[in-house]
């Protein structure tokens, strides 16, 4: 496998990652905030340690959960060389990594970027990482591969300027059947694959889409939006129920800003109709699947 600290990656990443390199030297000599510093550190997947000191916590994406032997590779550098010695597997199909100096946390940037992976937006008030059932495309009861749709996803919403600035976290989630697996009920957007039966007879595939679900000190099970999604309609109905978060969630009470308490305020009724309405002007965009390169 070739070094990934010498393998090119794609120009605007490396762009990125220079940007924080200089607001990572702009910090340490006190000419910039340490509340702005903040927000640039946790937009690029960085938190800091409780224990203090410079040394931070580096989460990275795992889109939907597959990784390759090159990902893994380069998971061990990092763990070996600038961590220690182990990375922390997340039940969201993240990996992390502690005790990363902040200096050195460009270098890991590039490393993971060199595989086609990234921090971007894996911690703050952002689109997290979208997750998938386990067994996807290889479970015998599937209705759908839900991969290559859950990679959609990632490729639409990370660095999109919906998604900078919500008022909490937004998670998504996969399920290719009604097993669910992917515990659609615990998520802000559950997606289960599912399929219907037209007036001739034959079977279309799509999904159903679940809204308003999480967990917490005041769990809240996720509310079926309609009773079955096209496949052309999934990324307007995702992208149309993130904007009504945007629009409505709570920005002055963190303990109840996520878009249950969007649900709670306004009711499932009123959600599901400004969501609706959303989708059908963004439909005349021509946002779907297809530009995406999925059917």
């Amino acid at each position: 496998m070739a070094d990934p600290r010498t393998t090119p990656i794609d120009p605007e990443v490396t762009e990125e990652i220079d940007r924080f390199a200089a607001a990572i030297e702009e910090y340490l000599a006190g000419d910039l905030d340490e509340d702005v510093f903040r927000v640039t550190r946790l937009t690029q997947g960085i938190y800091g340690q409780r224990q203090g000191g410079t040394n931070q916590m580096v989460r990275v994406r795992i889109p939907y959960g597959a990784v390759t032997p090159e990902q893994l590779e380069a998971f061990a550098v990092i763990a070996d060389d600038y961590s220690r010695g182990w990375g922390h597997l997340t039940t969201r199909q993240n990996i992390q990594f502690h005790f990363v100096e902040l200096r050195r946390i460009p270098e890991v940037m590039r490393i993971i970027g060199a595989v086609g992976l990234t921090s971007r937006e894996s911690c703050g008030d952002t689109i997290r990482n979208v997750m998938a059932c386990h067994l996807a495309g290889a479970c015998p009861y599937e209705k759908i591969d839900v991969t290559p749709w859950a990679e959609a996803v990632f490729r639409h919403f990370v660095r999109n300027p919906l998604g900078q600035r919500l008022p909490r976290k937004f998670k998504v989630n996969f399920s290719g059947c009604a097993t669910d697996c992917g515990q659609a009920m615990f998520n802000d957007v559950g997606i289960v694959a599912a399929s219907r039966t037209r007036d001739d007879g034959t079977v279309e595939q799509g999904f159903r889409v679940f809204i308003a679900g999480g967990l917490g000190a005041t769990p809240h099970p996720a509310l079926s939006l309609e009773d079955f999604t096209t496949r052309e309609d999934l990324l307007p109905t995702i992208e149309a129920t993130l904007r009504v978060f945007d629009q409505t969630g709570n920005r002055d009470n963190k303990l109840r800003a996520r878009l249950k308490w969007v649900v709670d305020q306004l009711g499932i009724e009123e959600v599901r109709r400004r969501v609706l309405k959303i989708r059908q002007d963004r439909k005349s965009t021509r946002l779907n699947s297809s530009h995406l390169g999925i059917s």
